[in-house]
């Protein structure tokens, strides 16, 4: 798996590991057993692999946008539009 491809997976991990916690604390009402701990301690660890995965994204984000302005190629505050003079406007 590519970092690109890991950066875009916290939609996926995120939200499973957030619904996990949810279902562990839920059954944690009801259950005395091991079995919520455990659902609970898979929600932690995806919930954390969904923010690593935000911050590797961005990371990516901002590799990419320093990179562009160290080519100097490109105006980093984007495209310009055309002149107007004083004497051009109406």
């Amino acid at each position: 798996m590519t970092l690109a491809a890991f950066a875009t997976s916290w939609r996926f991990t995120l939200s499973a590991g957030i619904l996990l916690v949810v279902v562990a604390l839920a059954a944690g009402v009801f259950s005395s057993g091991a079995a919520p701990a455990w659902i609970f301690v898979a929600g932690a660890v995806l919930v954390l692999a969904g923010l690593v995965a935000i911050g590797v994204g961005m990371w990516l984000r901002a590799r990419d946008a320093i990179e562009d302005v160290l080519d100097g190629d490109d105006d980093p505050s984007g495209p310009t539009g055309p002149k107007i003079s004083r004497s051009d406007k109406r």
